[in-house]
């Protein structure tokens, strides 16, 4: 009896199948034979005319200058012999140790420095709030460095080379030391600088030592570790219960939402640091070389998906839907107008606790309270816009009262309009020059079809970028120093990808 109910349901299960089949072929075949499909083919094949016949292509694929010009000039010169006598007194510290055990030992443990690096974005990811503290970034930071050091100075073919990091990159650095010793503050934006070169410091390290696709795997594959142990730390957190935060959610508008922040110590911190690392499941997912790895990746990107959901952070939801569109258009241009298409249809269908968080914008406290700060904002820059003001919050907060009636404000609310303000207008001009740098350098390489694996990860790394940049158009998200330091990190990753293997760049 048993058996012939299955057999029955088997039936009944194979002919919806068919069914389902017979309806979807039917849409097919009727899309592909109407005006719809003719429009859209039509727009695409214009669209692509018009790029790739264009001026903007031409700039994208023309080489770069500045590099050059920074190499052969007596400053570039200077910058670089400094670096290659602090590696080469590593190299004669460590001669004495290349034939100890110990020194074997640690020469071994630093071979795959792709691991080292690893490490270093795992336990920043993973170690909680409770535990962290500026002085853990400026230690392993230290520890990162000593190593790629004592690594110069065992193997002939390391190097650090500074100018291996972007142009533009050197130049806001080199703005933002001006502003710091000009800062109306001088001790905080000192202090403030200071923390801002600890993930340069990686940044450095990192264009120098991540050269092969191994090295790219293994770095990627401990970064997406630390994200699962930080998501699966935060459901953990979010069964155990989180109280609601009244500073963080306005209860009359949005109602008692329980906020999931993790390893961050703050939801929205959480949620941009996820932003920035949630591409890479994307990446890793295209790279995947085996159905089975394939799934697994997929399987494990849902847990930062639901710890972003979580997080009820509307601005970071939105800076993800922009971090799709960008990873679509340089890895499957084709799929960019279904994503738009499909994703304007299942809007109705978004469950109602998104829908209501997202139409809270502009109605709650938060809303308003930003726009305030924008106002003063605004005002504070139309007097410091051509030097700034200096780095860190004591110069915003002693200046800020004097434009607006705000008090206890800390920055401004904005990513690109913090930079600017603090930085003064070279250091925000210096600031869109990497970041246009970097895009025109992605596209380039993407174009050129060349090295399909390492376009991927370029994707996901300038994605990711993108997504945070746009959430920093309504939060500062470099004031949570984890956030920046990964923002640097993600960076530099991209620096090193478009640096390419070395081997392979002087062949």
């Amino acid at each position: 009896m048993d058996a012939s109910k299955a057999s029955k349901r088997s039936s009944e299960l194979g002919f919806v199948l068919s069914l389902a089949a017979f309806l979807v072929n039917g849409i097919l075949c009727w899309y592909r034979e109407s005006r719809l499909h003719r429009m859209i083919l039509a727009f695409a094949r214009f669209s692509k005319r018009l790029f790739f016949g264009s001026r903007i292509l031409e700039f994208i694929r023309r080489k770069e200058s500045a590099t050059r010009v920074l190499t052969e000039s007596r400053a570039g010169r200077m910058l670089t012999g400094s670096f290659r006598g602090l590696a080469g007194c590593a190299c004669r510290m460590g001669k004495p140790l290349q034939f100890s055990l110990a020194g074997r030992l640690a020469h071994a443990a630093v071979k795959e420095f792709s691991v080292v690096l690893g490490l270093y974005v795992l336990l920043q990811t993973a170690i909680p709030h409770q535990f962290w503290y500026n002085g853990v970034s400026l230690g392993l930071a230290l520890v990162v460095l000593s190593l790629y050091l004592f690594k110069c100075g065992m193997e002939k073919d390391q190097e650090l080379d500074p100018l291996r990091l972007d142009t533009a990159l050197l130049l806001f650095m080199l703005t933002g030391a001006l502003c710091a010793v000009t800062s109306l503050v001088l001790r905080d934006s000192v202090r403030i600088y200071v923390l801002n070169l600890i993930p340069i410091a990686i940044v450095l390290v990192m264009v120098n030592a991540l050269r092969s696709s191994r090295d790219f795997r293994i770095f990627t594959g401990f970064l997406l570790t630390g994200t699962v142990i930080a998501s699966l730390y935060g459901f953990f957190q979010y069964a155990m219960g989180i109280e609601v935060d009244e500073t963080l959610v306005d209860t009359l508008v949005s109602g008692s939402i329980r906020r999931l922040f993790s390893t961050m110590g703050n939801p929205n911190n959480y949620a941009e640091y996820l932003l920035l690392c949630l591409p890479f499941f994307a990446a890793s997912f295209l790279n995947a070389k085996t159905v089975r790895t394939k799934l697994l990746v997929g399987f494990l990107a849902l847990l930062p998906l639901g710890n972003l959901y979580l997080t009820s952070s509307r601005s970071s939801w939105l800076g993800l839907v922009v971090a799709a569109c960008v990873f679509l258009f340089i890895t499957e241009r084709r799929l960019l107008p279904v994503l738009l298409l499909a994703g304007a249809g299942l809007v109705p269908l978004l469950p109602a606790s998104i829908l209501q968080r997202l139409g809270t914008i502009g109605r709650d406290s938060s809303s308003t309270y930003r726009l305030k700060i924008w106002d003063g904002s605004l005002r504070l820059l139309r007097d410091y816009w051509l030097t700034g003001i200096g780095q860190g919050p004591a110069p915003f907060m002693a200046l800020f009262p004097n434009y607006s009636t705000l008090r206890g404000v800390v920055h401004s609310h904005m990513l690109p309009l913090q930079i600017w303000i603090e930085t003064g207008i070279s250091g925000f001009l210096a600031f869109v020059w990497m970041m246009g740098r970097l895009v025109k350098k992605t596209l380039a390489h993407a174009f050129s079809g060349a090295d399909r694996e390492r376009t991927v990860l370029m994707a996901a790394a300038l994605s990711g970028l993108a997504g945070l940049i746009f959430t920093g158009s309504f939060e500062y998200v470099w004031f949570y120093p984890r956030v920046m330091g990964m923002f640097w990190i993600v960076t530099g990753f991209l620096m090193a990808l478009l640096g390419g293997d070395r081997k392979h760049a002087a062949n």
